[in-house]
């Protein structure tokens, strides 16, 4: 279990567990790939693959998959909600970043 890891707020839980009930997968993957404009970009996305080599962070029925790769750029990450005059978005607060776009999605 990731609660050391990663944290995912109140709204972010309630979001998340809806996203894998509309795609049925019992997982949300929670990685990094290079790109965006600040180097890496976070990704979010629904995942029904068995588990391999990642770390799991479970919140009630939510269960987020870390591959052990991504850990050392994701440690203390907040993974957060907002749906305000701006949009709908999640929003990452990550203390090992330097930099972070405007955006938010990515950082360095």
């Amino acid at each position: 279990m990731l609660r050391s890891i990663i944290s995912v707020t109140p709204s972010a839980v309630k979001k998340l567990l809806a996203i894998t009930q509309k795609y049925q997968a019992p997982y949300i993957n929670f990685t990094v790939k290079s790109g965006g404009c600040s180097g890496f970009q976070y990704v979010l996305e629904p995942c029904s693959r068995e588990l391999h080599d990642e770390d799991i962070y479970q919140r009630g029925d939510l269960k987020i998959k870390v591959a052990k790769e991504d850990t050392f750029l994701l440690l203390g990450t907040e993974i957060d909600w907002e749906d305000d005059i701006m949009g709908q978005r999640f929003v990452f607060q990550n203390p090992n970043s330097t930099f972070q776009c405007g955006c938010g999605k990515s950082f360095n």
